[in-house]
């Protein structure tokens, strides 16, 4: 069961890798996630309504034609109906100065209470913001110690930082190689196979064969039923586990499109 639950989640992620395969001038950006009915009957609702709205997607046999209209479509169902939430906002400038302007007030304060004790909830109340900025600050320090976010604000200084105290190698092709590499490369279309070239060791063959058969409804359905419910769904699509346990319609074209469609598009790599 194991080996099944891993496998279907290799095909979901297959298919979102091919579904979202535009070309080098993307830029992927997350999109505000979206929020979900409250009720059985709006959930029945929904469910009516995407068993009409995909019907069209029974004669489209491209698969990132199908992928994007099905994604949309979800998306777009939740978002016009139940709303968006809105994006956190970045956390506020300039934090050591607000401490230290709130820890004179607090002093101040406390100087009052000893003479009157109506000061207190102002006391309890600016201590907790104060308890609040601390925390923030925290997060900010250690997510500036986080090589993914130093490498977000500047990409070739943190790479800088991090290959300059490691340790030199000598590569194991030439210049000329690795400029012809990267030229071809980049010359290719979004389509071309990708070929090793000859400096790159090559892979061991597989101890044991994979299992290439498409994986079953009822596989899928396990995958989602344990799948958890709170489980943040990916920024660029916004889709949740929560729909396809809701909603049968959505799990049904999910697994046409990776029993059929995707092993089609596999048979022209």
């Amino acid at each position: 069961m194991l080996a099944t639950m891993k496998r279907v989640r290799f095909e979901i992620g297959l298919l979102s890798a091919q579904a979202f395969n535009h070309g080098s001038g993307w830029t992927f950006q997350p999109i505000p996630g979206i929020k979900l009915p409250k009720s059985s009957t709006q959930w029945s609702e929904a469910n009516v309504y995407f068993q009409l709205e995909f019907k069209c997607l029974d004669a489209i046999t491209d698969i990132d034609s199908f992928a994007n209209r099905f994604q949309e479509a979800i998306y777009s169902y939740f978002a016009t109906n139940c709303g968006t939430i809105k994006m956190k906002s970045k956390p506020v400038e300039h934090i050591n100065r607000d401490i230290r302007r709130l820890k004179t007030k607090l002093r101040n304060l406390k100087s009052l209470a000893q003479i009157d004790t109506q000061f207190n909830n102002e006391i309890r109340m600016l201590s907790k913001q104060i308890r609040a900025i601390l925390k923030t600050n925290k997060i900010l320090k250690n997510d500036n110690n986080n090589i993914s976010s130093q490498l977000k604000k500047n990409f070739w200084k943190t790479c800088n930082n991090i290959f300059s105290n490691s340790t030199l190698q000598s590569p194991h092709l030439s210049i000329e190689a690795a400029t012809n590499f990267f030229k071809n490369t980049l010359n290719a279309s979004d389509r071309t196979t990708f070929r090793i070239p000859n400096w790159i060791n090559s892979l061991p063959a597989p101890s044991f064969q994979g299992n290439l058969d498409p994986p079953s409804y009822k596989e899928i359905t396990t995958v989602i039923r344990r799948s958890k419910a709170m489980a943040s769904p990916c920024p660029l699509d916004q889709i949740s586990i929560i729909a396809l346990k809701r909603c049968p319609i959505i799990r049904t074209y999910l697994h046409k499109l990776l029993s059929y469609d995707i092993y089609c598009d596999r048979n022209k790599l």
